[in-house]
């Protein structure tokens, strides 16, 4: 930051002569624990420093202010790198003569490293009188273990008197045995401690933070630096947004700051109200009294609205502007509007969804005091700031002296079999007192630094760090590893060097095969187009960036025989597996810590002079030139819970989904088969399933665990023996089954009938039966099977293959609703269901049935057939249906094959008459469900649906083990070197034959549930949203236009429940159906949709009864549904069998609650992963298409594919290409949200439905266009490995006539570029 911008921040001159110190710090910090400085070099650092302080203070010379001199409170480093280098030197001592000539280090693991030599130790005496006065403040201020009078170590002899006795001097012993190390008994019961803890671990989804919490937060905003990591703040929640993981906190230099829960690391809950901390952080009794005063007043609030909120976000911040105006009166005499200065301050984190002041009037409860004495928010921004820093120095004190028993925790524990760690756990090992005193916050933040500083021993859980406070304990062979690695690099070994000469022959050799590939290519082939493509005509801005110049392939390129046969030795392997994790460790959301292999790229990547950084981006294109990766290999999906592909990851995952698969393909196996295989085989068979079985929990006991005689746990590898429902199955005999889904789909999940009985009244019932699939009949809940499905939790459909949750062979053998050839009866759970006339369900079934008659019909099928009654705007007729898929789609390149000439629904007859009959019978049905939703307040924008599919399937992966370079041979004209890319995004999804499904899956989903509460409350997953908090939320902005201006004043536009009731009366109009608009105008109100172990109301959803919801209709496809399955089946096996057990089920209510949010963050994690998949292939395609259409090389579709006359074709970017005129695309994109906090507007792109960043935006936030505006754009920057798009307004006569000109007003300039670069690739011309 420069002097300039911390200026225009509101940093005072003190302010920043304090931040100058603390860099100079962390320069320091960074050098000796990256560097391993030497000894002596330090030692003449403090002689250096001791002279230039002499020299100040008689005048002989003036400190530098880059190295200025600190103040006796501000040498914290200083300590701790004195203290280091005191226990270092007594450790060498003892161990000269081994460090003297080739032999090894002295054993036991160093926190800290020294290159002394023998002669250099010995030299280095001399200069002990010169530092005595550093060893006394060591032995002043680190904490050893005094031996009592008469005791000795044990196998030791007491010193001193053995000492005197032989008349030599007495020698320094080595702090590493005086330091206060925990006892073996007390590292045993810590060892237990965390396994129980984490065995037991209830982590509750909604956890969160409250005003009044002491928080730390990382990659949000670079504005402070510490030595644990760029980007890290410590700061005070002083407002938390109802119904979203938001809130605004205040840092330490009266910023505030908007974050969200996703990048939080540590919580004090509290902390900023506690008394004690206040007084010793310096604040005044009157301030203590009048923040506890305001805390009660807050808690009492709380305790009335389910909320609580300390200030207005926009108030603070107004008040913020005021002081930092007042500290710049010096600076600068010109005044600014405090709007635009927290506008252009950036304050907020650019991720953030919301900075909107949810509090309302409420803001001032106890804004002033009724004396009018100061208002309590200006009492709570100078107080906040001094609790918050001397929370941080006393835990950084504590960090301090005991980092010797901190540092040599991963040995220890790594000894004792230990894999995880917890934050509190470490805590109470480490700062915990005898009496068993609970450790204080200050304790567990320091535990938490050093688990998150030292990133070499401890992995974070980056899914919810502060939630759980859990470190996975890295492995001794990957620590062997990197450090192996590192010290080849430092001493720039020979292998390192051959390392990279191989690496620079390759790289050259790709380069110089294909220079054309798109990954090399930059978008436009000369400087002209490049800045061309940089400029907005329409507001005059345009994006700086540097062009890197590439080192142009040398002459003498390795030709492809000799790249054939090249080979990766044992070292090659070692530096390319340190890449690999860097990208690994950089996708799996390491956002909680360091990335251990930061320092081991830039020596690599720099030597090869082809790339612009030493970023990840850098690193992928890097092991795509080298060949150990395809281009078309997307590193994002790979993670630490979902493993797909190559990168490294938990072993113990593809233990398990082995085994599982195993075991899978034996209990498939003819026995012929099985009688042929070699003992050897067989012995390897076994040894694999009893690894995994060692590696997973113990088959608990339950109704649905045991085995054929109802009495013994059936064993982990086998499968039931017998349907263990087979007593109590419903045979619906030749009853017509209709599973209706894509044509290509092999894992069918669900089907639907519909059967007319006469009632117990005598009228005629009609029924609705929803058969499912049903694993459960194989697959008991402790099979490896069951722990594969949970670890995947979902299955995962990627463009370019897919990734079963289940065993492949066993679904499509046994578990998918397909007819079967021999016409066997097929195994389902089936929810029956009986409406009424409004929609309700009258009555209902679950349980266990077979099927025969399976019918496939795929969704063009019963397109053609069902009612059109109800279809919404745009999809009135199956004509429109057809225009939508066509009109939605992009193909790259333009090859078409016959199967793309064949619309929607031509190539699959219309069901029979009487078949038809019954799906528009199931349709009039389920419609009926649907209006109740409606009137219950269900509403949603029109869903849009995006697919996509690449012309190669199952492209190869690279392997695990790189022996060469797979991949640097494969040659342009190969099929899957640049595969046909098929893009689809449109509002198909919303056809009558996909919303009567969704409807029908709810119902069935809706009947579980009831059976669930009404049979002693069977423990479930059910799915809950909250209705918002109408109390407390704001339904505006003040100041920005709304979208229900029409309807609503300006002030009830400001109150949430006005605008809720207003949108609900909308959506039953329309129904259920609302604009992206109105949508936008509430979606910050609404809870999130998260699993509970008890029934709640779905909000969005419009289901409100007692009973709730749960999924339960794709077994197959998440194991959620499963759980459900099993735990309904234990229920029917008690009141079957009249079972005497009190607990039947695999799952009891305190289980369930710890399962919640674990497969709450798979499910999330997996839609993440298909989603970064999707945003991968879309960005590929629209990268191909630019570079192409910007040198004129782009193919035009042919004439008759698209519908020319159809409005849908001019949201193509084909109406507005002209080969005769290379230039960049016109895309056609809708503003996503109107989100004033961020310096881009989001947009959806259409026909590939990828987000983009429209730069620059408005400055006004009221000249943001409304959510739903649809603009023409240009690519400025697009890069599919990091998902990132980049675009500007395309000139005024391409913009649709009903857009609104917002680039009429005054743009914000952003440095948003800097950080995506279009290329790193020069232009061909330049």
């Amino acid at each position: 930051m420069s002097e300039e911008d911390a200026a225009n921040l509101g940093f005072s001159s003190e302010q920043q002569e304090r931040r100058r110190i603390w860099l100079t710090k962390v320069a320091g910090y960074r050098a000796f624990r990256e560097k391993m400085v030497s000894v002596d070099s330090l030692l003449d650092q403090l002689d250096h420093d001791r002279a230039a302080a002499e020299n100040t203070e008689t005048g002989l010379g003036e400190q530098s202010v880059e190295d200025p001199v600190l103040e006796d409170d501000d040498r914290e480093f200083e300590r701790l790198i004195r203290q280091s280098w005191r226990l270092h030197d007594d450790d060498v001592s003892k161990h000269v003569g081994k460090r003297s000539g080739a032999g090894k280090s002295p054993t036991g693991k160093r926190m800290y490293h020294t290159t002394r030599t023998a002669s250099e130790a010995k030299a280095a005496d001399k200069k002990d009188n010169l530092h005595r006065t550093a060893f006394e403040f060591l032995d002043r201020n680190t904490r050893i273990v005094k031996p009592s009078p008469g005791k000795t170590t044990p196998g030791k002899a007491a010193p001193g008197k053995a000492a005197e006795k032989a008349g030599s001097p007495a020698k320094r012993r080595s702090l590493i045995t005086r330091a206060d190390l925990p006892t073996r008994d007390e590292l045993r019961r810590h060892c237990e401690q965390n396994r129980i803890k984490q065995d037991q671990m209830h982590v509750p989804i909604d956890k969160t933070v409250y005003t009044g919490d002491i928080i730390e937060l990382r990659q949000v905003m670079k504005v402070d630096e510490t030595p644990f990591g760029a980007g890290v703040v410590t700061a005070g929640v002083i407002q938390k947004t109802t119904g979203r993981f938001h809130f605004n906190a205040l840092l330490a230099n009266n910023l505030v700051l908007g974050g969200r829960e996703t990048r939080l690391g540590f919580v004090a809950p509290g902390a900023l109200f506690d008394p004690e901390l206040m007084r010793i952080s310096g604040v005044s009794s009157s301030d203590i009294d009048r923040v506890l005063e305001y805390a009660q007043e807050l808690r009492d609030y709380e305790a009335e609205h389910g909320h609580e909120s300390l200030v207005s976000a926009y108030e603070a911040m107004q008040l913020q502007v005021a002081q930092n105006q007042s500290q710049q009166a010096s600076v600068t005499t010109s005044a600014s509007d405090p709007e635009s200065d927290i506008r252009a301050a950036g304050v907020v984190d650019e991720d953030s969804s919301d900075m909107r002041g949810d509090i309302g009037s409420v803001t001032t409860n106890g804004s002033t005091a009724e004396d009018g004495s100061e208002p309590i928010t200006m009492v709570l921004l100078r107080t906040i700031p001094r609790t918050v820093r001397m929370f941080q120095q006393r835990a950084e004190q504590l960090l301090r002296s005991h980092y010797r028993e901190l540092g040599e925790y991963w040995n220890m524990a790594l000894a004792r079999g230990q894999r995880t760690v917890t934050v509190d756990t470490l805590a109470e090992l480490i700062f915990g007192s005898d009496d068993g005193s609970p450790v204080s916050d200050e304790a567990r933040y320091a535990a938490y630094m050093h688990l998150l500083s030292d990133s070499l021993h401890f992995i974070p859980d980056h899914l919810a760090l502060f939630v759980t406070g859990s470190f996975e304990l890295r492995p001794r062979k990957a620590v062997e590893e990197i450090e192996g690695v590192r010290d080849m690099i430092r001493d720039n070994a020979p292998e390192f060097a051959q390392f990279v000469d191989k690496a620079r022959a390759l790289v050259a050799f790709a380069h110089k095969q294909n220079p054309t590939s798109p990954l090399r290519t930059a978008l436009d082939p000369t400087r002209e187009s490049f800045e061309a493509s940089r400029t907005c005509r329409l507001t005059g801005w345009a994006a700086k960036d540097e062009i890197f110049e590439r080192r142009p392939p040398p002459a003498d390129v390795m030709t492809a025989a000799e790249a054939a046969v090249v080979e990766f030795s044992r070292t090659d392997q070692l530096f390319i597996g340190v890449l690999r994790q860097y990208v690994f460790y950089h996708n799996a959301g390491y956002r909680m810590g360091a990335n251990p292999y930061d320092a081991l790229v830039a020596p690599v990547i720099k030597k090869m002079h082809y790339y612009a950084g030493c970023d990840v981006i850098s690193v992928s294109r890097f092991l795509v030139d080298l060949g150990v990766w395809p281009h078309w290999f997307n590193p994002k999906l790979n993670t630490r819970t979902l493993p797909f592909g190559s990168l490294g990851t938990n072993k113990d995952l593809y233990t398990v989904r082995g085994a599982a698969d195993l075991s899978a393909r034996l209990f498939l196996e003819d026995p012929a088969v099985t009688a042929t295989r070699s003992e050897r085989e067989t012995r390897v068979h076994r040894g694999l399933l009893e690894t995994a079985t060692k590696t997973t929990p113990p088959v608990r006991d339950s109704l649905v665990t045991r085995d054929s005689a109802g009495v013994a746990i059936i064993d982990k590898t086998k499968f039931y023996g017998r349907d263990i429902c087979e007593e109590i199955r419903h045979d619906f005999g030749d009853l017509p089954v209709y599973t209706i889904d894509d044509s290509a789909t092999r894992d069918v999940d669900d089907g639907v009938s519909i059967e007319t009985v006469v009632g117990a009244d005598g009228q005629p019932q009609t029924w609705v039966h929803v058969h499912i699939a049903d694993p459960t009949a194989f697959v008991h809940p402790g099979h490896l099977v069951a722990e594969s499905a949970q670890q995947q939790g979902v299955t995962l459909y990627y463009a370019e293959r897919q990734q079963y949750m289940l065993p492949y062979n066993l679904t499509v053998q046994k578990l998918s609703l397909v007819r079967r050839a021999d016409g066997s009866a097929v195994n389902t759970m089936t929810a029956s269901v009986l409406l009424g006339a409004d929609g309700e369900i009258v009555d209902y079934k679950v349980r266990p049935a077979l099927v025969r008659n399976l019918l496939a019909v795929p969704y063009s099928s019963v397109d053609q057939v069902l009612s059109y009654e109800w279809a919404p705007k745009g999809l009135e007729t199956f004509e429109k249906v057809q225009e939508n898929y066509r009109n939605g789609s992009l193909v790259h390149p333009f090859k078409l094959q016959p199967e793309d000439w064949i619309k929607y629904g031509e190539n699959t007859p219309p069901p029979s008459p009487t078949d038809a009959e019954a799906l528009r019978t199931i349709q009039r049905l389920v419609r009926r469900h649907y209006e109740l939703r409606v009137r219950n307040g269900s509403f949603t924008k029109l869903n849009t649906e995006r697919s996509f599919s690449v012309g190669v399937r199952n492209l190869p992966s690279p392997a695990h083990n790189i022996t060469g370079p797979a991949f640097i041979a494969a040659n342009s004209t190969r099929p899957q070197e640049f595969p046909q890319l098929r893009s689809h995004h449109g509002i198909g999804v919303n056809s009558p034959a996909h919303a009567m499904v969704g409807e029908l899956m709810l119902i069935a989903g809706r009947a579980f549930a009831r059976f669930a509460t009404e049979h002693d409350s069977v423990p479930l997953l059910f799915r809950v949203q909250q209705p918002p908090n109408l109390d407390v939320l704001s339904g505006g902005i003040p100041g920005l236009p709304s979208a229900l201006a029409d309807e609503l004043t300006a002030e009830q536009a400001m109150s949430a429940r006005d605008v809720w009731e207003a949108v609900g009366r909308r959506a039953r109009a329309s129904d259920g159906i609302i604009s992206m608009k109105l949508f936008d105008e509430v979606r910050h109100m609404m809870n999130p949709s998260v699993f509970s172990p008890k029934p709640g109301p779905q909000t969005i959803m419009g289901v409100v009864g007692a009973s709730g919801y749960t999924r339960a209709t794709s077994p197959i496809r998440r194991f959620d549904d499963m759980v459900g399955h099993w735990q309904v089946k234990a229920q029917l096996l008690r009141e079957h069998t009249r079972a005497g057990d009190a607990t039947p089920w695999y799952w009891s209510l305190d289980d369930m609650e710890r399962l919640a949010p674990d497969v709450f963050r798979r499910n999330l994690l997996a839609d993440q992963c298909m989603t970064l998949n999707e945003d991968f292939w879309s960005l590929t395609l629209m990268r191909r298409m630019e570079i192409q259409a910007r040198r004129g090389q782009l193919m035009l579709p042919p004439a008759e594919f698209y519908d020319a006359n159809s409005p849908l074709y001019y949201d193509l970017p084909w109406p507005y290409y002209d080969p005769a005129k290379p230039g960049a695309l016109t895309w056609t994109a809708v503003v996503d949200n109107r989100d004033e906090s961020r310096p881009f507007m989001s947009l959806l792109i259409h026909g590939l439905g990828v987000r983009a960043m429209l730069l620059p935006r408005p400055v006004d936030p009221a000249c943001l266009p409304f959510a739903g505006t649809k603009l023409r754009v240009q690519v400025m920057a697009i890069d599919p490995a990091e998902s990132v798009l980049i675009v500007k307004l395309a000139p005024e006569a391409f913009q649709p006539p009903e857009t609104p000109k917002f680039w009429c007003s005054q743009h914000a300039s952003s440095r948003l570029m800097t950080r995506y670069p279009m290329t790193y690739s020069p232009p061909e011309n330049m």
